[in-house]
This record gives structure tokens, C-alpha cells and sequence, in this order.
């Protein structure tokens, strides 16, 4: 009888622990769950601002057509020391990120006419 009592309270002893295991385990998947939907996109340091500037055509680089038997080609005059870091299309959009000495910026073309259709210097955020 004294065995059988042994085992039981061992049993009860296995089942709580097994119980808080299990809480253990969804509390932790539950904060992992939580902490990569809060946490998506989100960089340590300064959050880079976007300031959309009104730029006049004259300082945008011109795209300027070229003569060619392609179906599309067109030139675009950059500053020297002018790197294209990355580039984006959308259905009506080509998007350029471009560096230089003075920062970063988005360079917007249209892919229809070749033309610069806008620029959105980043620079960092002042707190």
C-alpha cells in the first residue's frame, strides 16, 4: 500500500510539472509570436526621416532620350561620386536609392517616358 502511495504523489508531482512545461512553452511562443509582429522593420539607431522636397526641374539630372534601334533606352546624368545603391520598379514607378557625400535619396522615374518624375531626400532623424 505504502508503494502504490509513492506512486501517486509521483504521478502528481509528474502531471504539475508537465502542466507548468506546457504554460512554459505557450507563454514563450506566445511571446516570440508577439515580439516579431511588434518588431518588423523596426532597426536600432535613428529612424531614417523622409522629407519629400518640392525640386525644381533644372536640379533634377535630365533623362534624356538616345537614338537606338532598342525599343527603350534612355541616359541618365548622375553627379560624379553618385552610387545607385538599389533599385525598385512598380507597375508605373522605377525607383533608384542613390548615395553620395551628402547622404542618401530616392531618385522616381517614369518608365513610360524615361523621365525623372520626383526625388525624396533621407537624412537622418534630430530628437
Amino acid at each position: 500500500m505504502r508503494e502504490l502511495h509513492k506512486l501517486t504523489e509521483s504521478m502528481k508531482l509528474l502531471k504539475v510539472l508537465v502542466l507548468v512545461m506546457a504554460i512554459l512553452i505557450v507563454a514563450g511562443l506566445g511571446l516570440l509570436g508577439w515580439g516579431l509582429t511588434h518588431n518588423v522593420g523596426h532597426k536600432h539607431g535613428a529612424a531614417p526621416v523622409v522629407t519629400a522636397l518640392p525640386v525644381p526641374p533644372a536640379a533634377l539630372p535630365a533623362a534624356a532620350p538616345v537614338a537606338s534601334s532598342v525599343p527603350y533606352r534612355t541616359e541618365l546624368a548622375l553627379p560624379a561620386g553618385t552610387r545607385l545603391e538599389q533599385m525598385a520598379a512598380t507597375a508605373d514607378r522605377v525607383i533608384l536609392r542613390l548615395s553620395d557625400a551628402t547622404g542618401q535619396r530616392l531618385l522616381v522615374l517614369d518608365p513610360v517616358s524615361g523621365r525623372v518624375a520626383g526625388s525624396v531626400i533621407l537624412r537622418p532623424a534630430t530628437r
